[in-house]
């Protein structure tokens, strides 16, 4: 693997345990256990975006197996996902991009509402029947559910653990898809790039800030990519969806 992405993980990884780490020394904190509860879901989004690296093999360009098998090892007992299915649906999308009949990940047509975000939390429709993946990420959530539980108790501890992963995690996975895609003039779609800042740390990992140009260019590895054109802004472009979706209302 090359030492970009490999870098860009075990960071994300060092911030997710360190988390908890935080959480279980000031547990008597609720305030501070909140506040870790979003910070926590923002880091497992922005692991989860190193997923999309390996549906286009840049971890390894050359040998697909030992791509895949980064994956496995990586990313397998964290999201549980079947890597060959998820990476079907993103190639559809790469092709069917606009095209709500036939674009499997347009969620970005419904905009931003409530019920579109009790929606996501309800359903993610990347997660594939493969029980394989499923017992990996039961085991591993397990542990640390059960670590968390002996460490800050039953309600904290579920409150900690679950909550980010559960019902806020897809909901920023959704509002993502959205900022790039979901237009402002109610168009089918557009794709955009964006500044770098706090929140394309989060967002934008992996080289989803530069999503026009990964769009353009699916083979090039992110770390290649090169900004080219307007860049826009997460908390501007959320803040004037937000607006189009209570004019039409």
């Amino acid at each position: 693997m090359h030492s970009r992405p490999l870098t860009d993980i075990l960071i994300s990884y060092f911030i997710y345990f360190g988390i908890y780490s935080v959480g279980i020394s000031f547990e008597q904190y609720t305030w501070v256990l909140v506040l870790l509860c979003i910070l926590q879901v923002l880091v497992v989004h922005r692991l989860g975006l190193f997923v999309h690296s390996a549906v286009h093999y840049e971890f390894n360009k050359k040998n697909h197996s030992l791509n895949d098998l980064w994956y496995h090892r990586l990313f397998a007992p964290m999201f549980g996902l079947d890597l060959d299915f998820h990476r079907k649906i993103h190639f559809e999308h790469h092709r069917f991009l606009g095209d709500p009949g036939n674009d499997p990940e347009d969620t970005y047509s419904r905009g931003l509402s409530v019920m579109s975000f009790l929606e996501a939390a309800r359903k993610n429709h990347t997660e594939a029947p493969n029980k394989h993946y499923r017992i990996y990420a039961l085991l591993f959530h397990g542990c640390l559910l059960a670590l968390m539980v002996y460490k800050i108790g039953i309600l904290k501890g579920s409150f900690f653990y679950l909550l980010p992963l559960t019902f806020l995690k897809p909901i920023i996975f959704y509002i993502r898809n959205c900022l790039e895609h979901t237009t402002l003039d109610g168009s089918q779609s557009v794709t955009r790039d964006f500044e770098s800042g706090f929140w394309s740390f989060f967002l934008g990992a992996a080289g989803f800030r530069l999503h026009l140009q990964h769009h353009l260019s699916p083979g090039v590895p992110y770390w290649e990519l090169t900004e080219s054109g307007p860049l826009n802004s997460y908390r501007k472009i959320f803040i004037k969806l937000l607006f189009r979706k209570r004019s039409k209302a």
